[in-house]
């Protein structure tokens, strides 16, 4: 059982990908800042994108080299095809 403090549980929540896709874009980069695990990157021709794990699920964080700027943040469950060799 999780220690408690004045009945209070001091376990951590863990978030799952359902909640994480609630979530707005603010509160989705500061979930990854917070508690993602950066695990690799890779550049495609007009972004850096850039892959976290967060509890039981990734996320990919794609920045434009161009505007200097977060442009979009990807939930996913399983890692893809650009990503295979990180599981050997």
């Amino acid at each position: 059982m999780a220690p408690s403090l004045f009945g209070l549980s001091c376990k951590p929540k863990t978030m799952n990908i359902q909640s994480f896709k609630s979530l707005n874009c603010k509160q989705k980069r500061r979930a990854l800042l917070r508690s993602g695990q950066f695990i690799a990157d890779r550049n495609t021709d007009l972004f850096s994108v850039f892959l976290f794990r967060l509890g039981d699920f990734f996320v990919e964080l794609f920045f434009s080299r161009e505007n200097e700027q977060v442009v979009g943040i990807r939930p996913i469950q399983k890692l893809s095809r650009q990503y295979l060799h990180l599981a050997a």
